[in-house]
């Protein structure tokens, strides 16, 4: 087993018996409806990120395998992966998206992703859903992990179609359009879900963007 492996079972093994726990990277205050309705609401940086949180030693663990999947994200979408970088950018160079500028420089020094949030899910099964907090054209990347035993299968029911979801696998999904859910079996599980919210573009002011279309790999 090598060591990525090793810490990946001693991480999944720490979740049980969590049902789910989140790891997000920013997040907005828990306002009022008013101040949400404000474009000049403020974002916060989540407790798991702040300096000495488990969620922050994680992070600077995982910054190459995150990386990693920003990577691919700018292969099977690259104006998304733009505007993650974009969202990244602004946030390190201006003023007055948070109340507490040091937490946020320095939960940016090792968050590597270019997207907004990330949740860990450990030991269950996921109902068939879709997400409500990002934008249709947008895509969600999920990493499910896992022992060598665990097997995993993700149905999408409005497609008619299955795939396997089994540890090593990548998936990409625009999860506020295609409904989908997973079911698995034997040993420890996990899956790290990357995302964006809406919210905190619109807050940062980076523009929307548009369908991913293959004909941006034309010639």
């Amino acid at each position: 087993m090598s060591t990525t492996q090793a810490r990946d079972r001693e991480f999944i093994a720490s979740m049980v018996p969590a049902r789910a726990r989140g790891v997000k990277s920013l997040w907005i205050h828990k306002q009022s409806l008013n101040d949400l309705q404000s474009s000049q609401f403020k974002l916060e940086v989540s407790a798991q990120m702040k300096r000495g949180a488990v969620g922050a030693q994680w992070s600077l663990e995982m910054q190459e395998s995150s990386a990693l999947i920003g990577a691919i994200l700018s292969i099977i979408h690259p104006q998304l992966y733009e505007q993650g970088m974009e969202a990244l950018r602004r946030l390190e160079t201006e003023n007055g998206f948070v109340d507490d500028e040091e937490e946020l420089y320095t939960a940016l020094k090792h968050w590597t992703p270019p997207f907004s949030a990330l949740s860990v899910i450990s030991n269950r099964s996921t109902p068939v859903h879709r997400d409500t907090k990002g934008r249709n054209e947008w895509i969600d990347v999920l990493v499910p992990l896992g022992e060598k035993d665990s097997t995993g299968i993700m149905d999408f029911p409005g497609l008619g179609i299955s795939i396997k979801y089994n540890p090593s696998t990548i998936v990409g999904v625009a999860g506020k359009v295609i409904s989908h859910g997973a079911v698995f079996e034997g040993g420890e599980r996990g899956c790290i879900s990357y995302y964006m919210r809406n919210k905190v573009h619109e807050r940062l002011g980076v523009p929307a963007g548009t369908w991913m279309n293959t004909s941006i790999y034309d010639c």
